[in-house]
């Protein structure tokens, strides 16, 4: 549905066809370039509800606005992809420059440092690690 729709997507090198969307498990990615619209994105998800019983979660759905940073302050501040589209749904979070958004294990969005992000759980780590070397735990698991 997707891959046969009027959605443009990002045109990939080594790829005969445009990128629409990524899938894995329950995740689902959808590319979209300012000329496509949330609407027609949101019909063809429609259409997918009925045809196979599956739910669309608006509610978890994150927009990460990708080009110049005037066109991402653009979208935040009007919610539109482009200034002749409806408005983005209310439940549709849109990310702030530097505000990342956890993807397939990834961290991703505009202006974020992967160092910054992973930061806190490496301290975590290093915390556990240095309670558990506090009760001197054996070099070798002990054997029976």
């Amino acid at each position: 549905m997707l891959q046969d729709s009027t959605l443009h997507s990002f045109a990939v090198d080594s790829l005969h066809e445009c990128l629409v969307t990524t899938l894995f498990t329950n995740d689902m990615t959808v590319y979209l370039l300012d000329n496509d619209t949330f609407d027609t994105l949101q019909t063809i998800l429609q259409h997918w509800y009925c045809t196979t019983g599956t739910k669309f979660n608006v509610q978890k759905t994150v927009l990460i606005p990708i080009g110049a940073k005037p066109y991402h302050d653009a979208i935040i501040l009007t919610c539109q992809l482009h200034t002749d589209q409806p408005a983005i749904p209310a439940g549709v979070h849109i990310t702030a420059e530097g505000n990342p958004v956890h993807a397939l294990g990834a961290f991703i969005g505009n202006g974020v440092l992967e160092t910054t992000v992973w930061t806190p759980t490496l301290e975590a780590i290093d915390a556990t690690l240095s309670q558990w070397n506090k009760s001197h735990p054996p070099m070798k698991a002990a054997t029976s």
